[in-house]
């Protein structure tokens, strides 16, 4: 299970029994409004492949599949948040 959480509020978070990770905000939205996390799993849009958002030691980059190179998350309007790799991992294995 993924759980979205700020980090103020870590300490507060607990799911007895239950694996977490949790996901850090990039303070991005996708073109949807919907929040960009890291982890997440993005479509480009205008290029329709699928990339994961992850944290390069100065910014969030989003890391392209399957060849892994990578691009600093520049335009947010250019993708679309479809799963993340804890939950949809499926997304991650078929490229």
């Amino acid at each position: 299970m993924a759980v979205a959480v700020c980090l103020s509020e870590v300490e507060t978070v607990g799911i007895a029994g239950e694996r977490v990770a949790v996901m850090q905000f990039t303070g991005l939205k996708d073109k949807n409004g919907k929040d960009i996390y890291e982890g997440d799993i993005v479509r480009h849009l205008d290029q329709k492949r699928l990339s994961i958002v992850e944290w390069d030691p100065a910014a969030f980059v989003v890391r392209h599949l399957p060849d892994l190179t990578s691009d600093f998350i520049a335009y947010k309007n250019h993708f679309e948040v479809i799963g993340n790799i804890y939950e949809n991992p499926e997304l991650v294995e078929s490229r």
